[in-house]
Order: C-alpha cells, then sequence, then structure tokens
C-alpha cells in the first residue's frame, strides 16, 4: 500500500544532493540489523524496533535476540546463522513470537571480518501478511476441492 507522505512531487527531485533518504519510509516492512561478535550487542534500524514491538535505542543480547524466535524456528535458526557463517550469506524463513503474536520474516544474512571480530549484517522483510493470504488461498483450494470431489 503506498504511504500518503510518499507523493510522486515529494519525491519529483529525490534525493537532493547531500540528503539521506529515510530508508524506512521508503521501502516499509524491510529492516537491518547488526550484531557485533566482539561487543556482543545488536543494533538494529527502527523497522526492525517496530516489528519487534521494542525501543530501536536498546541493543538485545544474542540470547534475548533468540528468546524472540518462535520456539519450534530455533534450532533450525541456529543452524542457519552457523551456516551463513561457514558460508557467507543465507536467506532464511522463520517465525518470531511477539506479544503472543506470530510474525513470519523473511531474513538474508552477510558475514563481515575474521573469527573474533565477526559481524553480521541482517535484511529482513516482515512477511506474515503474505504467509496469510498463502493460508487462505490454500484454505480455499482445499474446500473448492473438497465441493468439486462430489
Amino acid at each position: 500500500m503506498l504511504n500518503e507522505t510518499m507523493t510522486a512531487d515529494r519525491f519529483k527531485e529525490f534525493p537532493k544532493r547531500g540528503e539521506r533518504p529515510d530508508f524506512d519510509e521508503l521501502i516499509g516492512d524491510v529492516g537491518c540489523w547488526i550484531y557485533n561478535r566482539a561487543q556482543e550487542r545488536y543494533w538494529c534500524s527502527e523497522e526492525i524496533a517496530r516489528i519487534f514491538e521494542m525501543d530501536c535505542d536498546r541493543f538485545l543480547s544474542i540470547e534475548e535476540y533468540v528468546k524472540l524466535i518462535h520456539p519450534d524456528d530455533r534450532d533450525a535458526y541456529i543452524r542457519y546463522i552457523r551456516e551463513a557463517v561457514q558460508e557467507g550469506s543465507m536467506v532464511y524463513t522463520y517465525r518470531l513470537m511477539i506479544g503472543g503474536k506470530e510474525k513470519w520474516i523473511q531474513e538474508r544474512i552477510r558475514v563481515f571480518g575474521g573469527e573474533q571480530d565477526i559481524m553480521l549484517v541482517a535484511v529482513l522483510h516482515e512477511i506474515t501478511d503474505i504467509r496469510r493470504e498463502q493460508s487462505n488461498a490454500l484454505q480455499d483450494q482445499q474446500e473448492l476441492a473438497a465441493i468439486t470431489d462430489y
């Protein structure tokens, strides 16, 4: 859905020289987090803070981050991170459980640095609505198939 503040007139001359775009506003539902192993800290964009329903200025520990992942997806997520570190980059889809709500996430991680100073940079997209639409479409197909099987 088009953000009402993002009109064609507003972006006619965008970006102006020296102007930094507001990426969260431009691409919506897509955010970035960075994990610095040396400091054992995460940093996140405002969109990640919105998705995770937390303060953007607050850093998470790795333990806090993993606790947000759906219990059924945690082991696979940890394997995914290990594969990303070995391969340099990975894409993975998983669920978060935040405030009793399930949120679907598609994430791409890139790995920088060496073993001691490793940094993970992830771009993720909340795809909950897409998953819900896919689930509804599948349910509709199954109901239609059940009706036409007579």
